[in-house]
């Protein structure tokens, strides 16, 4: 045991959890703080921290989302997590997914 949450994957979402909560966002949230991510709210459709003090603020808590908040979800890096943001760029006028600007 290295200390660490466990790897974080894209979590599947069926259509049985969906039709549960009818919040997809909220069911993610949970899988991904039940891995002992610290998570924080973030504006929905952007990048920026709902409140200041985020940082104090991350643990592994779901209850914004499953309260019924529409946040995006803001993980807390460090302690040996990392992440790569690839963002979507045009080239030749003509919008290239991320993936394809990684390589």
């Amino acid at each position: 045991m290295s200390g660490f949450p466990e790897p974080l994957r894209a979590p599947i979402i069926s259509s049985a959890m969906t039709a549960r909560t009818e919040k997809p966002m909220a069911v993610a949230t949970v899988m991904v703080a039940k891995k002992g991510y610290k998570i924080f709210p973030v504006k929905s459709n952007g990048k920026e921290p709902v409140h200041s003090g985020w940082q104090d603020e991350a643990k592994p808590d779901a209850t914004p989302w499953t309260n019924g908040a529409d946040y995006n979800i803001g993980i807390a890096m460090g302690g040996g997590i990392a992440t790569i943001d690839i963002d979507m760029k045009e080239k030749d006028g003509v919008l290239v997914d991320g993936e394809a600007n990684w390589k």
